[in-house]
């Protein structure tokens, strides 16, 4: 993709959730319109990724996506981030790259927004083509996933089943009947299909989307609830004077 044009507004997208960790910076124009439908490649679109295999290295990734369009930092003037679920720490790396822009550019107004990340992923599959009633999974550790399922027509996709963490030894009869799709999900389910969230779709889908004033609001989504393991009691140190 060529240089666009630096006078538009642009959208960067962050999505380290999963393994396949993207970039996407989105030129705007007509006061944050939407366009006629998402679709895979975005017109427009700058896409830069790194496999599983690479250390996340997110302003590698951030420059690379700039210097393809011919931009500087200063044009962004709206960040989203994929919320996951997925890898917490890289989700938390994305919104600490949303807040330091705030810092470094605070005097300008930047928009910011979050887009769940299994909503990047439902748009993905829909865009290759997949059809019919499809479940998305993402690993959430400890032998357990999370699970949405989604209805996908020609002309639009719906969630039938909300986010939820199941047994992972249980993905199997929960998603009986439906066509499995996730980051890596074929290490789950045998005719698993893999599609990573789309870091397009979040650019796009930030377009419709109601923006965060303050960064610091940021929040990934994390349905677990938190453990906490008692402390030792303390112990006392007998010193000979």
């Amino acid at each position: 993709m060529g240089r666009q044009d630096k006078s538009s507004m642009w959208i960067l997208a962050i999505d380290f959730s999963s393994p396949k960790k993207g970039v996407c910076v989105y030129p705007v124009n007509d006061s944050w319109a939407p366009g006629s439908g998402f679709r895979v490649p975005l017109p427009g679109a700058i896409e830069v990724f790194d496999g599983p295999s690479t250390p996340l290295v997110p302003f590698r990734l951030i420059d690379s996506a700039l210097a393809t369009a011919g931009i500087k930092p200063e044009n962004v003037g709206g960040i989203v981030i994929g919320s996951g679920p997925g890898s917490y720490t890289g989700i938390r790396v994305a919104i600490a790259i949303a807040q330091g822009w705030k810092i470094a550019f605070g005097p300008r107004e930047i928009r910011f927004f979050q887009i769940p990340s299994y909503e990047a992923i439902i748009a993905n599959a829909a865009a290759q083509g997949i059809r019919g009633d499809v479940s998305v999974i993402i690993d959430a550790q400890q032998n357990e996933l999370y699970l949405a399922k989604f209805k996908i027509t020609n002309n639009s996709w719906s969630e039938t089943e909300a986010l939820h963490i199941v047994p992972a030894a249980m993905i199997g009869k929960l998603t009986q009947g439906t066509i499995v799709v996730g980051p890596d999900s074929e290490n789950w389910v045998a005719d698993g299909v893999n599609v990573y969230p789309s870091v397009a779709y979040l650019a796009y889908a930030a377009l419709k989307s109601t923006p965060i004033t303050d960064p610091s609001n940021l929040t990934p989504i994390y349905l677990r609830q938190p453990g906490f393991k008692k402390a030792p009691p303390p112990r006392t140190l007998h010193m000979e004077l």
